[in-house]
């Protein structure tokens, strides 16, 4: 994502926008001396991304206080980059980085220490976050060592295999709503789970949609693959089907649009507006497939 890009979905200046990468940035810095001091050169570790400024996305909502984001920012960015690196050892099957071992382990690490000192002062939302935890393994595990092109998932256990993959921002919620000004209403919390469950399922559509060639190639799960085997005999080999393809991101709209009626009172938030940017990716992508399918039909 380009960071004019992040800045209009975060609604800050580009002065904010330095000020909060700087901490981000120290962060790294810190991790990388702390960890793997032993390293002679200055080559960041970790890799930024939107998720690392995720809590500026509900400071409205939240009612966040500005003392506050700097911690939830650093906690945010170790969160979720531990995370996607997992994801990417997974997707890979192999440490592509000779470091990559090491800086996980440290970051796993680095984030639950931080998970343990959050939930020793709010002990109410332990149990959760643990459960959380719990099913985001769960979701990778399903995802790169037990389903396959072969299995066909009904929509049902697809939403459920989405909803695991993105517990993670759930558990960010949770610690969110620890740290606002003033009282949250547990509604709200509620609210913002349930418009990332929808998020997830939509968001991920769209990613298999770019990827399902790539993942068949690894034996790995995708929604694209998991439809059109149910469609097509498995001896068939794989193809692009733009049917299909118009079908699923059809179907992705539809996710996204349930995401963003669930906050249609918090327009004004980074998330509603993170929700608009795929939701018109999606809908730009349909658009696309129908012009031409237009301009086909013309011809004949």
């Amino acid at each position: 994502m380009k960071v004019e890009q992040v800045l209009d979905i975060l609604n800050i200046t580009n002065q904010e926008y330095i000020e909060f990468t700087n901490i981000i940035n120290s962060v790294n810095s810190k991790f990388s001396i702390k960890n793997l001091g032993f390293l002679k050169n200055d080559a960041p570790l970790i890799s930024n991304s939107i998720y690392s400024y995720y809590p500026l996305m509900f400071k409205n909502i939240m009612n966040m206080g500005k003392d506050n984001l700097p911690f939830l920012i650093e906690f945010s960015h170790l969160h979720f980059i531990s995370l996607f690196l997992l994801d990417k050892i997974y997707d890979e099957q192999k440490f592509s980085n000779s470091l990559d071992l090491l800086v996980l382990l440290d970051l796993y690490h680095e984030n639950q220490n931080n998970l343990n000192m959050i939930t020793t002062y709010y002990p109410d939302i332990k149990e959760e976050i643990q459960k959380y935890l719990s099913v985001t393994k769960e979701g990778f595990f399903k995802e790169k060592y037990i389903y396959s092109y072969e299995n066909s998932l009904n929509i049902s256990e697809i939403e459920t295999y989405c909803y695991n993959k993105y517990s993670y921002a759930k558990i960010a919620l949770l610690i969110y709503g620890k740290f606002c000004n003033t009282f949250l209403d547990k509604e709200i919390i509620d609210v913002l789970k349930e418009s990332h469950d929808y998020f997830a399922v939509g968001r991920q559509i769209l990613d298999d949609l770019d990827d399902y060639m790539d993942d068949y190639s690894h034996n790995s799960y995708n929604i694209y693959t998991n439809y059109y085997y149910k469609k097509n005999n498995l001896s068939k080999n794989l193809t692009e089907s733009k049917p299909l393809q118009e079908e699923l991101t059809t179907l992705s709209i539809e996710y996204l649009k349930k995401s963003l009626n669930m906050v249609k009172d918090y327009t004004e938030s980074g998330w509603y507006r993170y929700i608009s940017f795929y939701l018109n990716q999606a809908l730009g992508k349909r658009n696309l497939m129908l012009n031409i399918k237009n301009k086909i039909d013309r011809l004949y």
